[in-house]
């Protein structure tokens, strides 16, 4: 979701802020096993696989000649694949 939605710069400040809160909240909430840096990791996979295929699915859906719409899904295409790259999630390609 941050990978999509949020403004790039304002992701990159806070998105490890954000990964720990929200792993901290699992491990309250009795998930064991799961590290920040297992969750990090996942987290910048996420933007590929998840993030991508929302794009994808949503552009596939859209009524082309509707032009906000087409904006927002080339917008999330372009904030997920910039997040992907900022965590090497397509090296995990190879």
């Amino acid at each position: 979701l941050l990978g999509g939605s949020m403004d790039t710069g304002l992701r990159r400040t806070h998105e490890r802020e954000l990964v720990a809160a929200y792993q901290a909240r699992l491990a309250d909430n009795g998930v064991e096993d799961y590290s920040f840096e297992k969750t990090w990791e996942d987290y910048g996979f996420a933007h590929l696989l998840g993030g991508l295929a929302t794009s994808i699915f949503a552009g596939g859906t859209l009524d082309l000649s509707n032009e906000r719409g087409v904006g927002l899904i080339t917008m999330m295409a372009n904030r997920h694949v910039t997040a992907a790259l900022d965590h090497g999630g397509f090296k995990d390609l190879s």
